[in-house]
């Protein structure tokens, strides 16, 4: 009930963060998914509005994302930033394997990559080699922010 009450205000509030959004230079793009596995999307739909709002362009590539489709739409898009959302422990490793991939291709310099989640923590983060950890939808844009601000240094 929760993610079908959310959805139904994004409805109504989609059309004014576009209209916004058109006010705002584009901070840098984002592909965000949940990992496989795992088809939970409120939080990650939450996260998406907060950093469409504060300025990234971001790629939604849904729920139960395998760790190729997220390399795959990071290179499609031009991604600055591939955010991996995990809501249950069982799939977290699920962020690990996308991290892996980027290794495995040669690519993992290309993106930062920030992970989320209920069950996810720094100290999980910094175990499988993300950038970082955002605890809120908050955290996450300030996170990407600071990302980004330290690459064009």
């Amino acid at each position: 009930m929760a993610a079908q009450t959310f959805d139904a205000a994004m409805e109504v509030l989609e059309p004014e963060i576009a209209a916004q959004k058109r006010k705002v230079t584009t901070r840098g793009t984002i592909v965000m998914g949940t990992v496989k596995g795992d088809v939970h999307s409120i939080g990650k739909d939450i996260v998406v509005t907060m950093l469409r709002t504060g300025g990234f362009e971001v790629h939604d590539l849904g729920v139960d994302v395998s760790p190729l489709s997220f390399v795959e739409a990071a290179q499609k898009n031009g991604a600055d930033i591939i955010a991996l959302s995990s809501l249950m422990t069982t799939t977290m490793l699920g962020q690990r394997e996308v991290i892996e991939v980027l290794k495995e291709m040669g690519l993992r310099d290309q993106y930062r990559v920030i992970v989320g989640g209920g069950p996810v923590n720094q100290e999980w983060a910094d175990q499988i080699g993300a950038d970082g950890y955002g605890g809120t939808a908050t955290d996450a844009v300030v996170l990407a922010r600071d990302l980004l601000a330290d690459r064009k240094r």
